[in-house]
């Protein structure tokens, strides 16, 4: 990732509804990714709306006694002032388990594929049909 910025998060005050959190002056947000349960939390407005003008699309998420490092994956504006709603995170995967997860995953599609070509071929031939 290129150009990290720290971002201070805090647990998501589920006392209070949405419209009350965005006026107390905080987003709220969800971080979620292949390696981790999905989890909400809210973040001050300023200082990430601050981070996003200066073209910051990477953060290091700091707080609940975690520290991550994160990609911004969607943001939810409001239409007529253009102020940021909802945020989601995505936590990026290792590169080895996407390399990993992959290449198990097309064994499996090549091992299930096998055996249905085999049968196909030898147990039901006048079921081809070509189409010219």
């Amino acid at each position: 990732m290129t150009k990290q910025e720290p971002l201070k998060i805090f647990e998501r005050d589920t006392t209070i509804t949405l419209s009350q959190l965005r006026k107390a002056g905080y987003i709220p947000a969800t971080v979620y990714g292949k390696s981790i349960e999905p989890f909400s939390i809210q973040v001050k407005a300023h200082e990430f709306e601050v981070a996003i003008s200066r073209g910051v699309r990477n953060f290091k998420l700091d707080g609940l006694g975690k520290s991550m490092d994160v990609q911004v994956k969607q943001l939810q504006k409001r239409n007529t002032t253009g102020s940021i709603r909802h945020i989601e995170f995505l936590v990026p995967s290792a590169p080895d388990s996407k390399a990993k997860s992959k290449q198990k995953s097309q064994n499996k599609a090549a091992s299930q594929q096998q055996p249905q070509v085999e049968e196909n071929v030898a147990t039901r031939p006048e079921e081809v049909v070509s189409v010219s």
